[in-house]
Order: C-alpha cells, then sequence, then structure tokens
C-alpha cells in the first residue's frame, strides 16, 4: 500500500464506514475508507483503512487522530500484505520449515536439501 493509506485499529465493535470518514476527513479530502467486519455480521473486527488523496493528509492523520469517539485508537501508515503461497514465514519474518516424510523420521524440508547437497560431494 502506498502512504497514501493507514491502518487504523483498536475501533469498538459498534464501528462504522461513516463515522470512519467523518473524523478522518477533519484532516483532509478522504478517497476511500473502510471498517473491516465480520462475515455475515455488522460486528466490527476492531481495525479499518482509510485512503487519502494526499501523503501529507496521510501523515497528519497518524500525527493528530487518536480517539474514535471516546475510544483510543491506534494509527499507522498500512503496510503491504505479503502475497500467500510460497515459502511460509514463521515467528518474526524467519521462514518456516516445511515438514516432510522421510522413512527414516520427520526432518524438515531444508535439512533433507542440505542432507542429498553434502551427500553428493
Amino acid at each position: 500500500m502506498s502512504a497514501l493509506t493507514i491502518f487504523v485499529r483498536s475501533l469498538p465493535v459498534d464501528a462504522c464506514n461513516d463515522r470512519l470518514e467523518e473524523i478522518f476527513s477533519e484532516i483532509g479530502p478522504v478517497n476511500h475508507y473502510f471498517v473491516v467486519k465480520e462475515k455475515g455480521e455488522d460486528k466490527c473486527r476492531g481495525f479499518g483503512y482509510v485512503t487519502y488523496s494526499m501523503e501529507e493528509d496521510a501523515q497528519h492523520a497518524v500525527r493528530e487522530v487518536k480517539v474514535y469517539d471516546g475510544q483510543k485508537i491506534n494509527v499507522s501508515v498500512a503496510k503491504k500484505k505479503l502475497p500467500r503461497g510460497g515459502f511460509r514465514h514463521g515467528r518474526h519474518g524467519a521462514p518456516a520449515h516445511k515438514k516432510i516424510y522421510i522413512p527414516n523420521g520427520n526432518i524438515c524440508a531444508i535439512d533433507f536439501l542440505l542432507l542429498i547437497c553434502s551427500s553428493r560431494q
């Protein structure tokens, strides 16, 4: 996501799109905004996104907007979501080892590849 989009978390369960737009449009023109809802319900999952037309407005909102209807919220520049598939990552960004079946036991794929490569030398 560009620096124009901000991530808003700690929203109350009754947060709505119109109120989100109302609060953040006080900073500057808002292009797009939405509260993320539970599937099949009208209950907020606690976060949402707001996109501004100007990066300066987004940065100003990150610094200035701290409250949604009396409840403290956290506002930050949104980060691009990593694509699914390929290598999975575990805690702290470290690659997660995929387990594969080996007749002598269950070892991770990386260890298996190292075992094969070292046996060919």
